[in-house]
């Protein structure tokens, strides 16, 4: 029960848009044309393949792709290695390596919960409600 909302969410705004874009990649549809829609089939994926500056930007990203997964791991094991060791100094470099992370998330949850009291005062500067909720 609890979990429709983020369901209904989850579909309108993510698996939606999604369905839509593979139903219009094989139609020719064009923004000077939305409503005449004809199907295509693969004649659009033929015509981005075919495409010389398509094929360097696959090819460029399928690079960077192996080569940053590559050196994350060969990067990541001696870590993993170093901060699974028994030192002296292991709880400070676990915190070192993964301070940057929590900072992140602070910062999110930080500006999360500004814009919610911003946006809830807005809200009720904008109610006519005589039940006004107090932020003090």
């Amino acid at each position: 029960m609890f979990i429709i909302p983020a369901l209904a969410i989850y579909l309108i705004f993510s698996i939606l848009p999604f369905m839509y874009t593979i139903f219009y990649s094989f139609t020719d549809y064009t923004d000077m044309n939305p409503t005449n829609l004809h199907f295509v089939a693969f004649q659009n994926y033929i015509k981005v393949f075919q495409t010389p500056l398509m094929r360097i930007a696959i090819k460029n990203s399928l690079i960077y792709a192996i080569l940053l997964t590559g050196f994350q791991v060969i990067l990541g094991l001696p870590i993993a290695a170093v901060l699974n060791k028994k030192l002296k100094t292991r709880n400070l470099l676990c915190a070192v390596y993964f301070f940057p992370g929590s900072i992140q998330f602070f910062d999110y949850w930080i500006f999360m919960e500004l814009y919610f009291i911003v946006l809830g005062l807005w809200i009720d500067q904008q109610s006519a409600s005589p039940l006004r909720v107090r932020y003090d």
